[in-house]
């Protein structure tokens, strides 16, 4: 963590930020690093040019010192540079730490005194960029009321509600083993651009990850994973021109932490962001499994917004009762947090099936939309066919 810390205030010229004592529940090799850094720090612009100034005072730092100063400015050199968003709230925990040391220990505070005090020295978050936006023009751009989003990749869809803006949250949900992952990939691949730069993150925390970019590349080009075997450089050429200037990402992020996966999103900036199983990232501790949930839904939401892009979250459904019909879910049948995942949602899309129903029809439901077209019957289920060897899907009329 400290590489990444030195990084970032390299970096994002972080330091005149925050008070002197930033070092105070850090190794004494990173307060060197950081006296270093003060000193030369209108000449230096990276961890590399760290380095080189570390070595032009070589001999005036003793040799034991030395030798692990220079292995923490080689792993920043490497190290993904912190946010200043991570470096303040890290800084905020050494902060609070020696607070309640100080209490523990037995000297007499008064906690929330000491606390309000401490949160009025810090430095304010990171400035939204959209902030600073006044006029009307660029206000209806950012609310993207014209359109130009992202577009549902089944046209029914986009008869109902308007395409997906940055800042949203997304939850589409359904019952194991139904389709969820080739309703994602199709829904995105199909409705991002490709004739400009963009990214879709898919941040996979259930199967193997080759699964889901085969899955992505039958989305885009209609292949089946039996064409693309007998011709792998057939389908290596039709991807490569289906998704034109679209990169695609697949990245698995199983055992990680809700501040791990969230780095990543940061770090990557994409167009959209896809939390494969939400629920199985493991969530900040609370006093109960929903309210981590809720905590994490919410600062999903609030992540699309400070990236700027659409993150679009899978979660199973609970099983269904004898007299539920299965067609059509609704909110109470989504697991563990509801309330939580209602709440943070810009639009919630359900995916139900019929007992009675040919085993590839779906029917595809909005139980939540703050973007209904306008005079559109929003809610009404769009009953779809699942082509699943070529992540197709078709209307049944």
């Amino acid at each position: 963590m400290e590489a990444r810390i030195l990084a970032g205030i390299i970096r994002y010229k972080q330091l005149d930020k925050y008070p002197k004592d930033l070092v105070n529940s850090y190794s004494n090799t990173f307060k060197t690093a950081l006296n270093l850094y003060r000193k030369v720090m209108d000449e230096v612009e990276t961890p590399h040019d760290l380095m080189l100034a570390a070595q032009v005072r070589r001999s005036a730092i003793p040799d034991t010192t030395y030798v692990k100063l220079e292995e923490l400015i080689l792993e920043a050199c490497a190290a993904q540079p912190a946010p200043g968003e991570l470096i303040r709230e890290d800084y905020l925990a050494g902060r609070l730490n020696t607070l309640v040391s100080r209490y523990t220990s037995g000297e007499e505070l008064i906690l929330e005194s000491e606390v309000e005090q401490l949160m009025s020295t810090l430095p304010p978050p990171d400035v939204d960029s959209q902030d600073s936006v006044d006029d009307i023009a660029g206000m209806l751009a950012l609310q993207d009321e014209t359109g130009q989003g992202i577009k549902w990749g089944i046209p029914e869809l986009n008869t109902r509600v308007k395409p997906m803006s940055p800042g949203e949250l997304v939850v589409i949900g359904g019952d194991p083993g139904k389709g969820k992952t080739s309703l994602v990939a199709s829904l995105l691949l199909k409705g991002l651009p490709k004739d400009k730069p963009g990214k879709l993150l898919w941040l996979n925390n259930e199967g193997p990850s080759p699964k889901i970019r085969l899955r992505c590349i039958s989305a885009l080009t209609g292949m089946s994973e039996t064409k693309m075997h007998d011709s792998p450089e057939e389908a290596q050429a039709a991807y490569d021109k289906a998704r034109g200037q679209l990169e695609v990402k697949v990245r698995g992020v199983h055992g990680m932490t809700w501040r791990q996966v969230s780095d990543i999103i940061r770090k990557e900036r994409p167009t959209v962001a896809v939390l494969d199983m939400i629920d199985h990232i493991k969530a900040p501790d609370k006093d109960r499994r929903d309210l981590s949930l809720e905590y994490m839904y919410q600062d999903a939401r609030q992540l699309a917004n400070m990236v700027g892009c659409v993150v679009v979250a899978t979660t199973q459904l609970t099983a269904p009762g004898d007299k539920v019909d299965t067609r059509f879910p609704t909110e109470s049948r989504m697991k563990d947090s509801k309330a939580g995942k209602g709440g943070a949602a810009t639009t919630i899309l359900l995916m139900g099936w019929g007992q009675g129903d040919p085993p590839m029809v779906r029917f595809l439901s909005f139980v939540k939309t703050k973007s209904p077209r306008d005079g559109a019957r929003w809610s009404d289920p769009v009953k779809v066919n699942l082509v699943e060897a070529t992540c197709t899907w078709l209307p049944v009329t």
